[in-house]
């Protein structure tokens, strides 16, 4: 996830008070939440392999054992971006890429 698309949904669901758990693979946003969360607001973090189907429901009991219960709103915006020609789009980025679109 981009970490401004984050922030702007934390600050959306910190109107709301909702408690957060991100799930990404980028520990950019993981250390960006943990920050939060050191700053007193309810958020936590998970560094999850979202093109793996397994990691994908790990995470989903692990949310719910941080929240305390169910999860009530999911907020989807997982993505894997290559910028790059098709030319030059590596074998492994596209098995990347199909593997978290077959996920979702």
């Amino acid at each position: 996830m981009e970490i401004w698309v984050f922030l702007l949904w934390r600050l959306w669901l910190s109107w709301c008070l909702c408690f957060v758990v991100a799930i990404d693979i980028d520990l950019r946003v993981v250390n960006l939440v943990d920050s939060l969360r050191s700053r007193g607001l309810n958020d936590f973090s998970l560094e999850v392999d979202i093109a793996n189907r397994e990691a994908i429901k790990n995470s989903v009991i692990k949310s719910e054992l941080l929240l305390g219960g169910g999860i009530d709103i999911l907020v989807n915006s997982a993505v894997i971006q290559r910028r790059t020609s098709s030319e030059n789009f590596s074998e492994k980025d596209w098995h990347d890429s199909k593997g978290l679109r077959e996920n979702y």
